[in-house]
């Protein structure tokens, strides 16, 4: 029999036994390294949609549908299969997508990003409830993400080897960076929320945040602009250092 699951039978005991006593289990246990890449690559998303494709006849272009896809989940499978049924289900019914071909399609792909960005499901509810109860691994997420620092990988480290085990961090080259475009934003929203709901410029830019989309585009030279307006009208006569953390 094998057994197959997100934790690490030598970590069991971190979340069983009371937090004086943490420590690994033996490692004289039976468990084998998993090696198994369970992600999906570009090809298999695209082998999936072909599949699909020869079902529905929708027309979409299958390699750059594919592309996208993975673009966002760094073929995490939840993230992959929710996709593509939120682009099947949900997408069909709303009215800027009437028809299937409409659907599948690079904006079909952000639409339903955003959708999933914004529902509650098992995956993210889990993610939320890992974080709190492992505070040093939810800082090291915050830092990586607000204050731009790298984190060398390091297989001794306990709060990277459980970022890992859990998916939330991948190793890229020798730094450990968050695993893919929808866990950065849903943890990104997640620490603003938390974090800088009370802020003053936060507030004076959610008032003003529409004129910053110009013809479906990101005006960025006007982004910094109020960006300089807001914080020397708020923080001008503040007489301390700023925070690079504040700017993030």
């Amino acid at each position: 029999m094998i057994l197959a699951s997100v934790y690490d039978i030598k970590n069991l005991k971190l979340k069983i036994r009371p937090d004086s006593e943490h420590q690994y289990n033996s490692p004289w246990n039976i468990a084998s390294d998993f090696s198994v890449d369970m992600n999906f690559h570009t090809d298999d998303i695209a082998g999936m949609l072909t599949e699909y494709e020869q079902d529905t006849h929708t027309g979409m272009d299958v390699s750059l549908i594919a592309a996208s896809i993975y673009e966002y989940t760094s073929g995490y499978p939840f993230l992959v299969s929710r996709i593509c049924r939120i682009m099947d289900e949900i997408l069909p019914c709303e009215t800027d997508f009437p028809t299937k071909p409409s659907v599948w399609t690079i904006q079909g792909v952000l639409a339903s990003v955003k959708i999933l960005l914004l529902e509650s499901n098992t995956l993210f509810d889990d993610m939320i409830k890992k974080l709190y109860d492992f505070p040093d691994l939810k800082n090291m997420l915050y830092a990586i993400l607000f204050r731009g620092e790298k984190f060398p990988y390091n297989s001794d480290s306990p709060v990277i080897n459980i970022g890992l085990m859990f998916g939330f961090m991948s190793r890229f080259q020798e730094t450990v960076v968050i695993s893919n475009r929808i866990f950065e934003t849903r943890l990104y929203n997640l620490f603003l929320s938390e974090e800088l709901l009370d802020s003053r410029i936060y507030k004076a830019a959610s008032l003003d945040k529409n004129m910053f989309i110009q013809n479906g585009q990101l005006n960025m030279e006007l982004v910094l602009e109020r960006f300089t307006e807001t914080f020397t009208e708020l923080y001008g006569d503040v007489r301390e250092s700023f925070p690079e953390e504040n700017g993030h």
